[in-house]
């Protein structure tokens, strides 16, 4: 493309994105285009009445670049797929985010508490985790989250395990 040609595209794109939500649509070499026009501007040729153009085509892809990349976090974030058909860099960055926030997910369903029943009156212990418990009662239902803690209660015959 023409630097002009180049220079209008992003301006153009950087427009449209500003004006929805959704995710617009670039063709796959745009950054490749954007990052060679910056590199390769020559000073001495002026774009319309547009002075600091390359200031301003920095300024316009960061800004379209960040603007993409909200757009990418609240997609993974509300479970959105993107189109497959966008820029490599952005589709790795969408997998990277889906990935992180699979792997970040607080598991509600899954209980780490053990219920045990107390078999006599016990005064206050100290448990194999440091922590104090007691006074119990004989048949009193208690949880207790450490493993260690539930086995010592169920091998010195103070609790049996009740779920």
């Amino acid at each position: 493309m023409v630097d002009e040609e180049v220079y209008n595209v992003l301006w153009q794109a950087f427009q449209n994105e500003k004006k929805t939500n959704e995710l617009q649509h670039l063709p796959k070499n745009f950054y490749t285009d954007v990052i060679g026009f910056i590199n390769n501007y020559n000073p001495n040729q002026i774009i319309g009445n547009t002075p600091n153009i390359k200031e301003n085509a920095i300024r316009l892809v960061t800004g379209l670049y960040d603007k993409r990349k909200q757009k990418i976090m609240l997609y993974v974030a509300y479970g959105k797929q993107i189109s497959q058909n966008q820029i490599k860099e952005e589709m790795e960055f969408y997998n990277n985010l889906v990935s992180l926030n699979k792997s970040s997910k607080i598991n509600f369903t899954k209980n780490n508490d053990h219920s045990l029943k107390v078999l006599n009156d016990i005064p206050e212990i100290i448990l194999p985790s440091n922590s104090k418990i007691g006074p119990l009662s004989k048949n009193q239902i208690i949880s207790i989250r450490d493993a260690d803690d539930k086995e010592f209660l169920i091998t010195n015959s103070i609790c049996i395990d009740v779920g």
